[in-house]
């Protein structure tokens, strides 16, 4: 006897949906773990459309002073050139000017 849509129970139809629903969230996160370093680390170099300097990727410390500025200068770096940054801004400050404010 085939399957079909009546002989499943409501109660199945939710519970295999909740789980589609489910994998399908996961997939679009896990694409976005993926995708997100492989366009920052082989995607287009950043575009700078802001009135200051990105900051510099930083070498590896070799003396304590460095080794405790690291930290900070590695995380502005990675503020400045996260994968579709430039993007996500640009729709971001459209959302802003769309609702009434001004970015």
């Amino acid at each position: 006897m085939p399957i079909t849509l009546s002989s499943i129970s409501d109660s199945k139809v939710s519970s295999l949906i909740s789980q589609l629903v489910k994998i399908t969230a996961l997939a679009a996160f896990l694409a976005v773990l993926i995708v997100l370093p492989y366009q920052q680390r082989f995607g287009n170099p950043t575009e700078n459309r802001e009135n200051r300097e990105l900051a510099e990727k930083p070498s590896l410390p070799m003396t304590s002073t460095a080794i405790m500025k690291f930290p900070k200068r590695f995380s502005e770096y990675m503020d400045d050139h996260f994968g579709f940054r430039s993007d996500l801004l640009r729709i971001y400050h459209r959302l802003l000017v769309s609702i009434g404010t001004s970015p």
